[in-house]
């Protein structure tokens, strides 16, 4: 959640203390001297403060919690009928849709075609369409929909939420925040891909919250890289981290939809291992993933060379990664490592093999998320700005009501 500022004086004393309380009920249900011990607030604060939140329904008594001595506490947690976030996940021929309430549970999550390449126009208007089409399934919420975040396979300009270059979408410059927010009368906001499935992984991927250094990176039509350091979703100072396949990796080599040559994503992606499988077996066409999944359970030699030199490129390029950042853990999303065991295997041995001795106790693991952690992602950025919103004034969500 992050820390909210250029607020004065004691209100300014209130929207930290409120901070500290929905941070620690994030975590677990806990009862008023549980939140007064973990945040270091004393007991009359967290009881004014309680008071406010349950008033303005974001915050609920749950139940009674265990007590060695004396009258048993009540316990609070989130409310998750207080609100709902849409997360929303891009790609080039689909997108999948989350809703998730307060408390970070989903409710709904479903996957939507697109044509491919979808305009702007053209996605504005099915995620609209889908995302009412859900909503009228579910219970209406005291605020209603919160906030909609929109996960994008590419460069995204940090303030603005501009699309910079989306290669796989063919975007570039592209403005969809306002649009998307008109059609679906919701705050949005615009991320990048690799970044909200590092956030996903950390949050909700039930291993992350405890590593400080933790990657993930992302390989399917490109491959995209998010980065928690230090504790914190490193962004850069412009918002551009994380165009890991863009990195150079054979000079003068392939070309790559970026407009160089030798990029690490035409080796590594998934893209690229489909073309690479087509050229070893005489065909004309990239190989559809579903074809690439059963040919690599199968004993073709052909195949076996080419899923074989697509785990060395792969391997070098985390090598480095890790060589670089020396992360707890690096979390890879990948449909198709996630369905060949084997390929993942070998992909781990050989990273293994060429990570630095001093960095050889970094976990290389599949994301407990897959290809949702984006959208959760998303959704859980949307949930976030609505609950900064609420840290700020409580008050102020009265006007934002559901009829």
């Amino acid at each position: 959640m992050a820390a909210v500022t250029k607020l004065g004086g004691g209100r300014m004393i209130r929207s930290v203390n409120r901070g500290l309380i929905l941070a620690a009920l994030e975590a677990s249900s806990q009862s008023r001297a549980d939140i007064a011990k973990s945040t270091g607030l004393n007991k009359a604060t967290v009881s004014s403060q309680v008071a406010e939140l349950i008033e303005a329904g974001l915050v609920v008594e749950t139940g009674i919690g265990p007590a060695e001595l004396g009258r048993k506490p009540l316990l609070l947690e989130l409310d998750g009928g207080a609100a709902y976030a849409a997360g929303v996940a891009l790609a080039p021929r689909s997108f999948r849709l989350t809703i998730r309430d307060l408390a970070g549970k989903e409710r709904l999550a479903r996957d939507c075609s697109l044509p491919a390449p979808p305009s702007a126009e053209t996605a504005v208007e099915a995620i609209g369409a889908a995302l009412d089409r859900a909503l009228a399934e579910l219970p209406r919420p005291r605020y209603g929909l919160a906030g909609l975040g929109l996960s994008v396979p590419g460069v995204v300009e940090a303030e603005g939420g501009m699309v910079l270059r989306a290669t796989s979408l063919g975007w570039e410059g592209v403005s969809v925040r306002e649009p998307l927010a008109r059609r679906c009368g919701c705050p949005v906001w615009v991320g990048n891909d690799a970044k909200l499935a590092a956030a996903a992984e950390r949050i909700a991927g039930g291993r992350g919250k405890c590593e400080e250094e933790l990657l993930c990176l992302i390989v399917g039509e490109g491959i995209g890289l998010g980065a928690y350091l230090g504790g914190e979703l490193y962004a850069g100072p412009r918002g551009y981290f994380g165009e890991a396949g863009h990195l150079p990796f054979v000079a003068g080599g392939r070309p790559c939809s970026c407009g160089n040559r030798g990029c690490w994503a035409a080796y590594a992606s998934e893209t690229a291992l489909a073309a690479d499988l087509a050229a070893a077996l005489g065909e004309s066409a990239p190989l559809p993933f579903e074809r690439i999944v059963e040919l690599g359970s199968g004993p073709d030699p052909r195949v076996g060379a080419c899923l074989s030199d697509y785990a060395g490129a792969l391997a070098g390029g985390i090598a480095g990664l890790v060589n670089l950042f020396s992360p707890n853990a690096l979390v890879l999303a990948s449909e198709l490592l996630e369905a060949l065991p084997r390929l993942f295997a070998e992909l781990r041995d050989r990273v293994a093999a060429q990570a630095m001795d001093f960095n050889r106790g970094c976990e290389l693991r599949l994301s407990a998320l897959g290809r949702r952690a984006p959208a959760i992602g998303a959704a859980l950025a949307a949930r976030d700005r609505f609950i900064e919103a609420a840290i700020e004034d409580p008050g102020r969500l009265g006007s934002r009501s559901a009829p």
